[in-house]
């Protein structure tokens, strides 16, 4: 017995035999296809400088000379030339090589030192060399050794890698900015380079070089934003408030301004008394991170044209900020604080409404009836409120006739008692809406908190915030909402003077 079982544990398991893959004939094979590059995006790799012809390629070696300031193509520097320190001996030898549009590489570790500088060139046949080193009777770095180079350019098939990005800051700055209002910059700026001076930076260093001169256009139009800002005030009777911090170092960094008054407060007189308020991310580099709150209203019905009573940039949208703007807003346009109007937001009631009933006690407070709709769509799912369902929730919002409310209430009532999420609106025990004889928990608030039929203010069949969303939409439009706050500001000042020109007054 132990013999079988012996036997039986030192059988191995069968091997699979592996299946042999039939050979298809040379002439059934598909040759292989290239994948055809994007017809929008610049190449990777040069092209060779024969291909430009003559003419092409003087031109744009024309065009280099001119940006890099050569007069004409630089020489390799002769043995005993000297140079003040190592940073202008390599930042000459980098330029240079841009240039000759040639790159060129450390040939070993440790040879280059605060003494010492020798580099060579990346082609292996090519006998560029150069050795530089430090000199107490010179005061700098001396040339001991140099070769010139006797490959060609299309030998560097890399690219040109030393178009780093402080050469680009430095030599290319008025090309850079024109893509900075450009949503494909980043794409355009590069192709522009190669059709211009035949050079393709790569990637991430013209991402890194855009970066640097948006931070060295913001950080210089701070010496006269303050300045600006203050002549808003001055001389075209602005309400402009605005707040610096004092950094760690003791600079004055731009912290929120709030623009309101003049011209923005005639367009209060004309307006209808519904207004709404509502934020917008900005992207700019003062103002990134920070937020953009317009309050708007409607024109006259025979006109109907947004306009914006006051704006304010700050650094985030909080309960403290958008106290502090209302506040600005209620001191700009003192009859807000007397009369009644109804207030639409899109954010959630425990900012807008609770901050709105302490600076605003007269006013009423509440959601747009779009954005209630694309959330019910969202929670309930788009099988319970179609497209024509959702027409007839708009329809229930903005409706004043009793009739035609409680059928479209009672339909969607009815709806929601039986679908999983439960019940849609919160309901009272006790109210005539509710047909139970207990309190009933929904998605949505009691419809008073939003249905036209309800409040006293005249709604003038506004129901959504539509109004600051297209503010808001016009500002990205135009690429305010990237700009800096000189500009952003600017730029929404100009675009509701158009549209002031459009109203007329016809409310005292």
């Amino acid at each position: 017995m132990a013999r079988v079982r012996q036997t039986i544990s030192s059988r191995q398991p069968p091997t699979k035999k592996p299946r042999r893959r039939k050979e298809r004939p040379p002439q059934m094979r598909n040759p292989p296809t290239k994948r055809k590059p994007r017809e929008d995006s610049p190449p990777r790799v040069l092209e060779e400088e024969d291909s430009w012809g003559p003419e092409e390629s003087k031109r744009k070696d024309g065009n280099l000379l001119w940006k890099l300031e050569f007069d004409a193509m630089p020489q390799l520097p002769e043995v005993g030339d000297a140079f003040e320190s190592l940073t202008h001996l390599r930042e000459h030898i980098k330029v240079c090589h841009v240039a000759w549009r040639r790159s060129y590489r450390h040939p070993a570790n440790g040879t280059n030192t605060a003494r010492r500088f020798v580099v060579s060139c990346t082609v292996d046949d090519c006998g560029f060399f150069l050795k530089c080193a430090h000199s107490k009777s010179a005061d700098g770095m001396v040339v001991k050794q140099a070769c010139a180079h006797t490959c060609r350019p299309e030998d560097h098939k890399r690219g040109y890698e030393h178009v780093t990005a402080d050469v680009l800051v430095r030599y290319f700055r008025d090309d850079i900015l024109q893509f900075e209002s450009s949503r494909t910059n980043l794409r355009d700026f590069r192709a522009f380079m190669v059709e211009q001076y035949g050079l393709d930076p790569q990637k991430n260093i013209t991402h890194r070089a855009m970066k640097l001169v948006r931070e060295e256009k913001a950080e210089s139009s701070y010496c006269y934003l303050r300045a600006w800002l203050d002549s808003l005030s001055r001389d075209f009777l602005y309400d402009v408030k605005q707040e610096w911090a004092r950094t760690a170092s003791g600079k004055s960094r731009f912290q929120r301004v709030y623009v309101g008054g003049g011209s923005l407060a005639d367009c209060a007189r004309c307006a209808r008394p519904v207004y709404s308020v509502d934020g917008a991310h900005l992207s700019g580099e003062q103002t990134h991170g920070g937020t953009l709150l317009i309050f708007s209203g409607y024109g006259p019905s025979s006109a109907r044209r947004v306009c914006i009573l006051a704006f304010a940039v700050v650094p985030s949208e909080t309960c403290e900020e958008m106290t502090w703007f209302l506040r600005n807003v209620r001191d700009s346009i003192p009859s807000l604080a007397q009369e009644e109007f109804l207030l639409v937001s899109d954010r959630g009631s425990g900012l807008v409404k609770e901050i709105a009933d302490g600076v605003f006690p007269n006013a009423q407070w509440r959601p747009c009836a779009e954005h209630l709709v694309r959330n019910v769509r969202a929670h309930y799912g788009k099988h319970f409120l179609p497209s024509e369902m959702s027409d007839a929730f708009r329809r229930m919002v903005k409706t004043l006739d009793t009739v035609e409310f409680r059928s479209l209430f009672d339909h969607f009532l009815e709806a929601s008692l039986t679908h999983e999420k439960g019940c849609l609106f919160t309901l009272a025990a006790g109210d005539s809406m509710n047909p139970y004889e207990k309190d009933i928990k929904g998605y949505l608030p009691h419809p008073s908190a939003f249905c036209n039929i309800f409040f006293k203010v005249p709604c003038h069949g506004v129901i959504t915030s539509n109004s600051t969303e297209i503010a808001n939409g016009v500002a990205k439009a135009i690429g305010a909402r990237r700009a800096e706050v000189m500009e952003l500001v600017e730029a929404l000042l100009a675009w509701n003077m158009e549209k002031k020109a459009m109203v007329s007054p016809v409310r005292s």
